[in-house]
C-alpha cells in the first residue's frame, strides 16, 4: 500500500501523520519506516542567487530563452498581464561545488519550470508544489533536491 503513496512534497505531511498514528502500532511502523528509507536522498543544492525579473531585457540571453519557453509550454499564466506570474522568481541553484547546476523559474505561488544551468534542457516542471520529470529519466534525488530547494527559502523581494 505504502509503495502507491507519491514520493513527492505532498506525501511528507501525509507520512508525518502516518507516523504519529503508526506509534502505537508497531507493525504499521514497520512498513512507514521501510518506505521513509526507501524515498530518495536530496541532491544537496544551494541557492546562489534569486531575484524577481521587471524585464526581459536585463535577463541573460540563456533566461530569455528559457523565459520564452515558459510563455510557449504555459501560455495561460503568462496571456494576462494580472496573471500569477506576477509573482516570477528565477533561482539559480549551485551543487555541493558551488557550481551552478539549475536554473529554477517558480511562479504562481507552486508552478515553475527547472533548467539545466544557461540552456533550455528542461528537467523538470514544479506543478503544486512538487518537481516531476520532464520527460526524460531524471535523477530522483535531483527532485527531491529540487523540492527542498524550491521549498527551503522564502520569495525574493530582489527585483531586477
Amino acid at each position: 500500500m505504502l509503495e502507491a503513496l507519491p514520493r513527492t512534497v505532498h506525501a511528507k505531511a501525509f507520512l508525518a501523520q502516518l507516523t504519529a498514528l503508526a506509534e502505537r502500532r508497531p507493525g504499521v511502523m514497520a512498513a512507514v519506516s521501510e518506505h521513509v528509507r526507501g524515498l530518495p536522498r536530496p541532491l544537496p543544492l544551494s541557492i546562489v542567487s534569486q531575484h524577481r525579473p521587471v524585464d526581459a531585457r536585463t535577463l541573460s540571453a540563456a533566461h530569455q530563452a528559457q523565459l520564452a519557453q515558459l510563455e510557449r509550454d504555459d501560455p495561460d499564466a503568462f496571456a494576462d498581464p494580472r496573471s500569477p506570474v506576477d509573482d516570477l522568481e528565477l533561482r539559480e541553484l549551485a551543487g555541493p561545488a558551488g557550481v551552478p547546476r539549475i536554473d529554477a523559474w517558480l511562479y504562481a505561488a507552486d508552478a515553475g519550470a527547472y533548467f539545466e544551468a544557461g540552456t533550455t534542457n528542461l528537467l523538470a516542471h514544479r506543478i503544486e508544489g512538487a518537481a516531476h520529470a520532464a520527460g526524460g529519466a531524471v535523477d530522483p534525488g535531483l527532485l527531491a533536491g529540487l523540492e527542498a530547494a524550491s521549498e527551503r527559502a522564502p520569495r525574493s523581494e530582489s527585483r531586477r
